[in-house]
């Protein structure tokens, strides 16, 4: 092939990746299939998540060991804090929370619990898996299924782990909730049938059900694959340094392959 070839054909595939890539971006550069985030290492990356203070005075931040969620005591009826991963799951996944507990009290009466969970959603209900206290099992492990047209389910298993990992997980539509205080001893206190839809809603949440009470938990792992992670967040401005960053790598492709075309044609017509 002469060298003159050479350059136009990478001259026409700069422009056609190029446009490529601006007509859809999110195609091109949104989609991975794992997230892994460890917190006593590295702050909150603001474009991935979202922090949801809608639990009164609530505060996430950044401490020794990881991301700390501090609650002040308060009225009964105040709804979760919620660390929102801005994310689309579709097809099997496993979404995997570590965490140590410094204060989460046994509600004094009633039906009241304080739960760290992690919290999927999709298009027709919610599940929470959770490490809870409650007034009358006491420190338990479960999980809880709320979806349309089917009545709630609500399992637990006694624990008196303060500190360990959560994994909730999908195969083939089988969601599976495991727990324990380290990966050797994670146990599964659950399965379901779920189906696959689409998970529109990754969180850590804390939630304090119809109670009073102070809490104070940390989160120091967050890790998400799944068989497609979708980036819901607007690349026109969050993606456009990926943009970037992409088809200036392209742009250097180019300039090398215009190099070595040089070089051909200055062997080939010596002066």
């Amino acid at each position: 092939m002469k060298p003159h070839h050479i350059f136009d054909r990478l001259r026409f595939l700069i422009v056609v990746m190029t446009a490529f890539a601006w007509s859809n971006p999110r195609r091109a550069f949104a989609f991975a299939d794992e997230i892994r985030v460890d917190f006593s290492k590295t702050d909150l990356d603001r474009l991935l998540f979202r922090t949801i203070k809608s639990a009164g005075k609530g505060k996430w931040s950044f401490e020794s060991g990881g991301l700390r969620a501090t609650l002040p005591a308060g009225k009964t009826d105040r709804p979760p804090m919620r660390l929102s991963a801005q994310v689309r799951l579709e097809g099997d996944f496993t979404i995997e929370a570590g965490y140590s507990i410094a204060k989460l009290p046994r509600p004094k009466s009633g039906d009241g619990r304080n739960n760290l969970e992690i919290s999927i959603a999709t298009a027709d209900g919610f599940v929470t898996l959770f490490r809870n206290v409650e007034v009358g099992p006491g420190d338990l492990y479960g999980y809880y299924v709320h979806k349309s047209l089917v009545d709630d389910l609500y399992e637990r298993s006694p624990t008196s782990d303060s500190a360990g990992i959560l994994r909730l997980s999908r195969k083939n539509g089988r969601l599976t909730f495991e727990c324990g205080e380290t990966w050797s001893d994670l146990r599964t206190i659950g399965a379901i049938e779920f189906g696959s839809p689409p998970i529109t809603e990754v969180a850590l949440q804390v939630l304090p059900y119809q109670t009073t009470d102070a809490i104070d938990v940390r989160f120091d792992r967050f890790t998400i694959k799944a068989d497609r992670i979708v980036r819901l967040q607007d690349l026109s401005d969050s993606g456009s340094s990926s943009v970037w960053k992409w088809v200036g790598f392209v742009l250097v492709s180019v300039l090398a392959g215009c190099a070595i075309a040089r070089g051909l044609r200055s062997k080939t017509n010596p002066s």
